[in-house]
């Protein structure tokens, strides 16, 4: 085989290569999240407190609305631009089969469009963050059912 013909072949062996990492990251990202058993099972540790979802709030709306929209219902500006729809906090019945130790490790590992938050929250940030998820399930939950949301 003359030299020429060898890098080409290399070159395209490369490609299909790639096109197949390329590929399986895609059919990665098709299957459903799942996190751990161990993960699943851990207890939020974070007392629930008034000053704690406040500050969970104000994390959310600066990493989190962009793409999970303002009221948690995956609809934020960016998400028509993503991979994959961001979740909908909203969804009562979705959220009811997710536990808190899904949510923080779903929070903490990121997957695709959504980053690890690992790094840039603390573990306690995350967890409030977490109680702050199921906040917005209850308000998705009063607009369901037409009732006037709480006081934020």
């Amino acid at each position: 085989m003359k030299k020429g013909a060898v890098g080409l072949l290399v070159a395209l062996l490369s490609v299909v290569f790639c096109a197949g990492i390329i590929r399986a990251t895609d059919e990665e990202f098709n299957q459903p999240w799942r996190a751990p058993d161990d993960a699943k099972k851990a207890k939020n540790p974070v007392l629930l407190t008034s000053r704690g979802l406040m500050t969970a709030s104000e994390l959310y709306e600066q990493k989190c609305v962009i793409c999970h929209g303002e009221t948690g219902g995956g609809d934020g500006p960016a998400a028509r631009v993503l991979t994959q729809k961001p979740a909908d906090f909203t969804d009562d019945k979705r959220m009811s089969k997710v536990t808190d130790g899904e949510l923080y490790w779903k929070i903490s590992t990121g997957r695709g469009d959504m980053p690890s938050w690992a790094a840039g929250l603390s573990d306690a940030e995350r967890w409030q963050m977490v109680s702050y998820l199921r906040v917005l399930t209850t308000y998705g939950l009063y607009r369901y059912l037409g009732k006037p949301l709480p006081n934020r």
